[in-house]
């Protein structure tokens, strides 16, 4: 292998395939002015599938758009072989590297020593590849030989990976373990028999070949364990990738020839995110983060590679996607959950509809405004539920938050073919809720796998094109931590270009807000976050942030994200969410989205005041504060028309009396009367009434007096109790 990587790293140009399960991307790399660039790319459906079941017929029809589009022949003359290597008139390439998603996953049986030691660090090496471990054998199992050797006669698994022991550590229950997968696999025909890879104690490593290496295709890699404190998975991860290669060559779907063409073979697609993330978590990342997340929300499965610590960890979700797996996220979510993302009250019935005609055509498209927002719904649950399976091996503790990562890298068709990039962002933002400062990027080419393998043997190739921006940079975000009072405080923002112009913005809390700066540019920020909201643990900071194509991002709707319950709350808040993305903000909302987002941002003291007819004063602390407290949940005040600029406070403007009051004629202007006599006077005038069945507004009002009088009451005791009270 390190032979093969040696001549690969003299290779200037490459046409790089990644097989989806919907589409095949084919993307063309060459050196331009001395630095590895991408050249072209093209699409087309895959065709692994009926009536074809070749790949290797959408490989080609990918290779003829990039050729249409440079100019450049790829293929012999015959028409149906890529002209290698490259020639002296920039005609054909160097190299073909494949990676490829599409498929079921092998059928792994997992065997070692301890399920906490050895089965753990073996789980961990399986990550990487699309597998389905189907059974497990080690030293606390229970069951009799006999036993064992039927089970894995029964669950037909494509692969036996065997590990355990440290190195120059236990031998005889690791070749007892060896002898019953040998029995195993003698008892299978030669046409169907599973490959075995060995990745255990190296000093066994020659008897496992004398004892399987005649019944079975056998794999051997260096430990993954080697000892109790050191677990390398990586030499078993490109032993893995073989593995896969061969059973794509002789299984369905036509991959035999890519995988002769292919220099590499044929590799999995989340083995290249892994690459990918570890280069960004070892160099890219800023120390003082925690690392880097990348998400692929694919067709058939869901992808979530991350770099925590310089540690890479990888998830796979194989139930879940937007294609043909759509149906596999309403078992793993509850429709509540999806229905929370929408601006109307979809049934359940609505959404099981979309989801179940996306997986029978996963090819189709959002055509409607709805269909979009359930496609962008599903796609949010996704990503979510996908992070919390990873969560707990980054060892983060617990929360809803994301922390600190930078760069979240987003990639799928639902993603590269949003409307815009903001709304793109914004679905991360929405299913990941990150907090403190970050950058979003996109991979809108399908660039990460063809990066990934080109990381095995010209490592170059990545630092050049990642540097180059190859992968789309959206902007930063600034998302604030702490709950958010909507349409009230927020974060001020200053923001000062490299020629002097400087742009001031209040994002209200609740909201969010875009600044077109460009993709290269940088600027100085500065924020002042109100009370409640912070940044980093901060409140003010000064941060140097770079553009994007949608700009910088000033998330202040806090964390965890406020989701109305209603429907009409939603349709109204929802999409000034969108328009924030895009730099259109509105910094107020009406007092019924208040309400049902967040009570607490309500003053409704003068409403309640003007419902009683009694012009209830407010010169004191705590009488604002009891009076916001005992403001009914349930009533509404007239909102002022939304602007583009910071706007007045909640409660600045008179607010109109509650529709249940009595109407009653506008009162003279005459001098405010004490207080207390005031109070006294209405409630003597209301006992002299003696109405029987008194309204609901007058209940309330007889309630709301009495609490008052109590409040004046305490408020009238001696200084010195005050005092000592406080």
């Amino acid at each position: 292998m390190s032979d093969l990587f040696d001549r690969l790293s003299a290779v200037n140009s490459f046409l790089v395939a990644d097989f989806g399960s919907v589409n095949t991307r084919v993307v063309l790399i060459d050196q331009v002015d001395g630095a590895y660039r991408l050249v072209a790319r093209g699409v087309a459906r895959t065709t692994a599938g009926e009536p074809l079941r070749d790949v290797a017929v959408g490989f080609y029809r990918a290779l003829a758009r990039i050729a249409e589009q440079t100019g450049r022949q790829l293929l012999e003359a015959s028409g149906n072989r890529v002209l290698m290597p490259e020639r002296q008139n920039g005609n054909g390439v160097d190299a073909v590297l494949a990676t490829a998603s599409v498929g079921r996953p092998l059928r792994v049986v997992l065997v070692g020593l301890m399920p906490d030691v050895s089965l753990a660090s073996g789980l961990r090496a399986l990550a990487g590849s699309y597998v389905d471990v189907v059974d497990t054998l080690s030293l606390a199992d229970i069951r009799t030989e006999e036993r064992q050797i039927n089970d894995i006669l029964a669950h037909k698994p494509d692969l036996i990976f065997i590990v355990g022991g440290t190195d120059a550590g236990a031998e005889a229950p690791i070749l007892g373990l060896v002898e019953v997968v040998r029995q195993a696999v003698q008892m299978v025909p030669h046409s169907a028999r599973p490959m075995v890879l060995y990745a255990g104690n190296l000093a066994l490593q020659g008897r496992v070949r004398a004892r399987l290496e005649e019944v079975a295709t056998l794999y051997v890699a260096d430990n993954v364990r080697p000892s109790l404190l050191d677990e390398q998975p990586g030499p078993a991860q490109q032993e893995l990738a073989a593995v896969f290669d061969r059973f794509k060559a002789l299984g369905r779907g036509g991959f035999e020839e890519i995988s002769e063409l292919s220099r590499l073979g044929v590799l999995p697609t989340a083995q290249s995110f892994t690459n990918v993330v570890r280069y960004l978590g070892e160099v890219a990342a800023p120390r003082d983060n925690l690392g880097v997340l990348a998400v692929d929300v694919g067709s058939a499965t869901t992808t979530v590679a991350a770099s925590i610590r310089r540690k890479p960890h990888i998830t796979i979700r194989k139930d879940i996607g937007l294609g043909h797996s759509a149906d596999g996220i309403l078992e793993a979510t509850t429709r509540d959950n999806i229905r929370r993302w929408l601006t109307w009250d979809a049934s359940d019935a609505e959404i099981a509809d979309y989801a179940c005609n996306k997986t029978l055509r996963p090819a189709t498209v959002p055509i409607t405004d709805r269909e979009l927002e359930l496609e962008l719904a599903l796609a949010r649950e996704a990503i979510r539920v996908a992070v919390e399976a990873a969560r707990p091996s980054w060892r983060l503790g617990r929360g809803e938050s994301l922390p600190p990562l930078r760069p979240i890298i987003g990639s799928g068709a639902v993603l590269a073919s949003a409307p815009h990039h903001g709304l793109a962002a914004l679905v991360l933002l929405d299913a990941l809720q990150p907090v403190g400062v970050t950058e979003l990027w996109l991979d809108p080419a399908g660039l990460i796998p063809a990066l990934g393998t080109l990381a095995y043997f010209q490592p170059a190739a990545v630092v050049q094109m990642l540097d180059a921006g190859d992968l789309t940079r959206v902007g930063s975000v600034v998302c604030a931590e702490g709950r958010a009072r909507i349409g009230r405080g927020g974060i001020k923002v200053r923001i000062t270009l490299p020629d002097g112009h400087v742009e001031r913005r209040l994002v209200r809390g609740g909201a969010l807000w875009t600044y077109p700066l460009p993709p290269g540019q940088s600027a100085q920020v500065e924020l002042r976050l109100s009370r409640g909201l912070t940044v980093n643990g901060r409140s003010r900071l000064r941060l140097t942030l770079e553009g994007g194509t949608a700009g910088l991002i000033f998330d202040a709707r806090g964390r965890p994200l406020p989701l109305p319950r209603r429907a009409e709350v939603r349709a109204q808040l929802y999409p000034r969410w969108v328009a924030g993305t895009q730099g259109r903000i509105r910094l107020r909302i009406d007092e019924a989205d208040e309400a049902e987002v967040d009570a607490a941002a309500l003053a409704r003291a003068e409403r309640e005041a003007a419902a009683a007819g009694e012009g209830a004063p407010s010169g004191r602390r705590g009488w604002r504060l009891f009076r916001r407290r005992a403001a009914p949940a349930g009533t509404e005040e007239a909102a002022p028309a939304p602007q583009d600029v910071a706007l007045e406070e909640p409660g600045a403007q008179e607010a109109a009396p509650d529709e249940a009051a009595p109407q009653q004629a506008p009162a003279p202007s005459r001098p405010r009367r004490p207080r207390r006599w005031f109070w006294r006077r209405a409630r003597a005038q209301e006992q002299e009434q003696g109405e029987e069945a008194a309204s609901p507004a007058a209940d309330e009002q007889d309630e709301l007096a009495g609490m008052i009088d109590e409040l004046r009451q305490a408020a009238e005791q001696p200084r010195r109790r005050r005092f000592f009270r406080r």
